[in-house]
């Protein structure tokens, strides 16, 4: 006599499958509120960190039977890969004045000129809560988009700066429109004519909004100087910003992009209270700046020479022309 018995019960991997499908059943007819309803073409991919003891790709093999989901791995130790940096407030490590918010870390040596890097800020209140920005922070891998802040550290910039600022404008110049809103001048200092592609004017380096970025296929020739109006208005056209400056002091970042991506930092300033109808200019290619009257895309000198005396050194600044050693003034 034979004896034939059934196992009863449910495996594992029937039960994570029957689950899945029931979640993604109750999630796109509305039964179950609080899951997002997705449809997609394209494979599902979850992608994180691993060290080496995760180069195995069973649990992936599984998980992609299971649940039709390809993990993917970037193998690498953590401390190859990430770093942690602790931000201080405190007057004592480049960080300005004591606790007045501006923080300053010191990133380890050995990144090469050129390197390009992914990070995410983190802060932890008193009561324990950690809080990210941007939030749910993930690395991705080469090629991909990034999801967090980065930064290109070193490596060569174009040579562009900001040269002029006018945030009160109540009489000069005048928009297409002949209205007459704030602007901002960039020049290139160079001789060579440099591609705006990549290129971003803004009021910050980190985040994506309020920025303006080039992406007309502006270039500058040599010496050239660029006005762009700040007013909000960016539907009025490719030179008007998506920002306004305060006549009371405001702060301007232009950076660059690399082709992966990464955010470099070509030239800043802060200002504080501008009186009305003047201009901040500066003297020369990364030369001090000065209240003059406004000279919109033209040199910043008026007049045959100007000079300067600041912190026991003195400036003579005058107009210079394309071949005579420098293409801006």
């Amino acid at each position: 006599m034979t004896e034939t018995t059934r196992k009863t019960g449910v495996s594992r991997r029937t039960l994570l499958k029957s689950t899945a499908g029931l979640a993604g059943l109750a999630a796109g007819s509305g039964a179950i509120t609080g899951f997002p309803y997705v449809m997609s073409a394209e494979p599902k991919v979850l992608r994180y960190l691993g060290t080496g003891v995760n180069e195995g790709d069973l649990i992936g093999t599984q998980c992609l039977k299971d649940t039709g989901i390809k993990l993917e791995y970037i193998t690498a130790t953590t401390d190859d890969v990430t770093k942690r940096v602790i931000l201080y407030d405190d007057g004592i490590h480049g960080d300005a004045g004591f606790q007045d918010g501006y923080f300053s870390g010191l990133l380890e040596a050995g990144l090469p000129a050129g390197a390009e890097i992914q990070f995410y800020l983190e802060c932890t209140d008193l009561s324990g809560q950690v809080n990210t920005a941007p939030g749910n922070p993930l690395f991705v891998s080469a090629g991909q988009t990034p999801q967090i802040y980065t930064l290109a550290v070193g490596g060569s910039r174009p040579a562009l700066e900001i040269s002029e600022v006018v945030a009160s404008n109540l009489n000069g110049l005048q928009d297409e429109a002949g209205r007459t809103p704030d602007w901002i001048e960039i020049r290139n200092c160079s001789t060579q004519a440099v591609a705006l592609a990549g290129i971003a004017l803004g009021q910050k380096f980190l985040g994506n909004s309020g920025r303006m970025m080039f992406t007309n296929g502006v270039t500058l020739t040599p010496g050239q100087h660029l006005v762009i109006y700040a007013d909000g208005k960016p539907e009025l056209g490719p030179l008007h910003a998506p920002f306004k400056l305060s006549s009371a002091g405001d702060h301007l970042v232009l950076e660059g992009l690399t082709d992966l991506g990464s955010r470099y930092l070509i030239d800043t300033l802060t200002f504080g209270l501008q009186a009305p109808d003047l201009a901040l200019a500066r003297l020369g290619y990364g030369g001090p700046w000065v209240q003059s009257v406004p000279t919109p895309r033209e040199g910043n000198v008026v007049g045959p020479w100007r000079t300067l005396l600041q912190s026991n050194t003195f400036l003579l600044a005058y107009p210079t022309r394309l071949g005579s050693g420098e293409a801006s003034q």
